[in-house]
């Protein structure tokens, strides 16, 4: 019995040490890092801003989500094995915020559940668009800039990833056939809870 309750110490202190505990299901980067849960009209997505790599998108995105900038707005693109974009008031993917973000580089990946901002041909012009990964996407590294990646929610992204899609106004195959929204955008803990 002392064994088993030794054994479930180490567990636990293992978790802790590895960033990882039970209520994220991605190691977290930095733990003085901020999180914000998107609630969706497939489930809720729970991502960490990287603050200490790019702050002034993850600063951005937060007070969008702080004000309800998001709240009800559609994600208009999705590319099955690439991403799903998001983050226009307008719905239409010509939206912005009203502002203009400089480009925050790093080397960071564009892997499954990264957190990344839209941007026009200038690198300079990124706003409120955001997308998340679906998969791996190298040709986007050093490109565009990274500032976050889900802690909690993959089921969703998964179920995100499998919405029906058609054609576009530019052609491209990745408008959803039915609206999938963005319901609300919140300040949360890496559990999701709201604060």
């Amino acid at each position: 019995m002392k064994k088993l309750a030794l054994l479930a110490i180490l567990g636990v202190a293992l978790m802790a040490q590895s960033g990882c505990g039970p209520e994220t299901e991605t190691p977290i980067r930095n733990s003085s890092n901020k999180f914000v849960t998107l609630e969706t009209s497939a489930g809720s997505l729970t991502l960490e801003l990287y603050n200490d790599v790019a702050p002034a998108h993850a600063d951005s995105f937060l007070a969008r989500s702080a004000e309800g900038f998001y709240n009800g707005t559609v994600f208009h693109r999705i590319i099955k094995g690439f991403m799903i974009q998001g983050g226009d008031p307008t719905g239409t993917g010509m939206g912005d915020a009203g502002y203009r973000l400089n480009a925050e580089f790093s080397d960071l990946k564009h892997d499954r559940g990264t957190l990344s901002m839209a941007r026009s041909r200038d690198p300079n012009s990124a706003s409120c668009q955001f997308f998340i990964c679906f998969g791996d996407a190298p040709h986007l590294d050093g490109q565009y800039t990274v500032f976050g990646h889900v802690v909690n929610g993959y089921a969703t992204l998964d179920s995100l990833e499998q919405t029906a899609v058609g054609p576009s106004p530019t052609g491209e195959k990745s408008a959803p056939l039915e609206q999938v929204k963005l319901i609300k955008a919140y300040p949360s803990t890496a559990d999701g809870k709201e604060h």
